[in-house]
């Protein structure tokens, strides 16, 4: 079972670092217009670590409360939800300036 665990691990690590963690520090840069892009990467930086420490704190007391099956379906589950948000809230960047987004998030 701890290789099971560790190999869960490191595909997960693989998956994150490979994907979707390059584009995430890519759209933080992207969606924030200048003047509040300095504001907006500080607050969404420590969002993301505090996420990132609730997961560290909070996976152990998981894996022994609901076992390793349960857990890692939770995690399935938190990734489909994001996988759904990000394709619908998420705008389009390629081949668009920093001034067409800002434009296109004033408008709503």
């Amino acid at each position: 079972m701890p290789y099971v665990m560790i190999a869960l691990t490191v595909t997960f690590m693989a998956f994150m670092q490979g994907a979707i963690a390059p584009v995430t520090w890519l759209m933080l840069a992207e969606i924030f217009p200048l003047r509040l892009r300095g504001l907006g990467m500080g607050a969404s930086v420590f969002c993301l670590w505090m996420i990132n420490f609730a997961i560290s704190l909070l996976f152990p007391v998981a894996l022994s409360a609901l076992g390793l099956t349960n857990t890692f379906i939770i995690f399935v589950l938190f990734n489909i939800l994001t996988l759904v948000f990000v394709w619908k809230m998420v705008p389009e960047t390629k081949g668009r300036t920093l001034e067409e987004l800002e434009q296109q998030f004033r408008a709503g």
